[in-house]
Formats: structure tokens, C-alpha cells, sequence
């Protein structure tokens, strides 16, 4: 779970592992209602396990059993980066300009926000 930018939603990320069933989820703080929610395609195994938020507001988060990191913007999602089995934890730098993930086999990696870069640390 995770806090956006301004302190007045939170997004949860929330996983069936036996389906393959995920999504993401954006509530209201100051009632507790869900404001939005994005489903990941049924027909497919998904297990969306951590996220970030961008200060733009843009999320980002991991799918470890597709080795994906997926961006969530205006309602939509992107495949942002591909290949990364096992992908877990995620991270902004103090910045923005980088962002930190950790995937099975391959410890803790930094990706370059406007080269989409990554680099083993």
C-alpha cells in the first residue's frame, strides 16, 4: 500500500495467488470509499505484489508472475518493463529519476525513468 502524492488516497495492490487474480485499488482516505480499481486480465496469471507512486501520480507495480512492471496512468495500464522474473519490491529514488526494483535471481535493480536503463546494483 501506498500513499499518493498529495496524502488524500491510498492505493493497495491485492492478489489471489491460487486464480491468478490481481488488481489495484484506490481509496479515499477521508471516507474510506474505493475511487477506482484496475483489474488485471483474467485470462491470464497475474500477481501484482508491491508498488510505487510517481510524484506525477503515475503507480507502478511489480507482477512477479509475469516478471513485469506495470504503469497505471488516466485508468490505464502499460507494460513499463518486461523481464524481470519474480519482480517484488519497487522504490522511487528522493528524486524520481530512478526507480528500484528487486526480482528473483537478480537482487535489487535501478532503472533509469527516461531511458527505461537498468542496471544490476
Amino acid at each position: 500500500m501506498k500513499l499518493d502524492g498529495a496524502g488524500k488516497t491510498i492505493w493497495a495492490a491485492a492478489s489471489e495467488e491460487e486464480s491468478g487474480r490481481s488488481g489495484l485499488f484506490r481509496f479515499d482516505l477521508s471516507n474510506g470509499k474505493l475511487v477506482e480499481k484496475q483489474l488485471m486480465p483474467e485470462d491470464e496469471r497475474h500477481l501484482l505484489n508491491d508498488l510505487d507512486v510517481a510524484a506525477n501520480g503515475d503507480v507502478y507495480a511489480t507482477d512477479t508472475v509475469a516478471g513485469t512492471i506495470y504503469r497505471f496512468h488516466d485508468k490505464q495500464r502499460e507494460e513499463f518493463l518486461t523481464g524481470l522474473p519474480g519482480a517484488n519490491g519497487i522504490a522511487f529514488s528522493g528524486d524520481g529519476k530512478n526507480l528500484y526494483v528487486s526480482s528473483s535471481g537478480r537482487g535489487v535493480s535501478v532503472i533509469d525513468m527516461k531511458t527505461k536503463a537498468l542496471t544490476v546494483v
